[in-house]
């Protein structure tokens, strides 16, 4: 299905999510923002802002079945440093693509380096929808 998009981008979807996890952040503090969030993942970003990762429930759930603890690990030891990200400009049909592809629960709208915001497909959906655009 392609979604007309009238040349709409990801700047006009509102991201839902807001939750940023600094570099540093013990493996304790990652589960409770992630389990208090009520989100599978998470992007780590520097001091600076800049997006630097993902951390998962999956991947403290490997911490604890390796046994070490949480709280023994900061978030860099856990996080997926494969950058997946779009910017602003990007078409939202293109942004659809690329979560699917990629299957991502969230994706990172990056400029210059520092994360700008999170949307994920119900993002995605609701920007659609509210503008009355339709599917094919």
């Amino acid at each position: 299905m392609a979604i007309q998009t009238f040349y709409r981008t990801v700047q006009d979807v509102k991201g839902t999510n807001t939750t940023r996890i600094k570099t540093g952040t013990d493996g304790t503090m990652v589960a409770q923002i992630l389990l208090s969030a009520h989100l599978p993942e998470a992007p780590v970003v520097d001091e600076e802002g800049r997006f630097v990762g993902l951390v998962s429930e999956s991947g403290l759930l490997e911490v604890i079945e390796s046994g070490r603890e949480l709280r023994s690990i900061k978030v860099e030891e856990i996080m997926s440093r494969k950058l997946h990200f779009v910017h602003e400009a990007t078409p939202i049909d293109t942004a659809l693509t690329y979560i699917e592809k990629n299957h991502l629960l969230n994706l990172p709208v990056v400029e210059d380096g520092y994360l700008i915001k999170t949307i994920s497909l119900h993002d995605l959906l609701r920007a659609v929808v509210d503008a009355g655009l339709g599917l094919e």
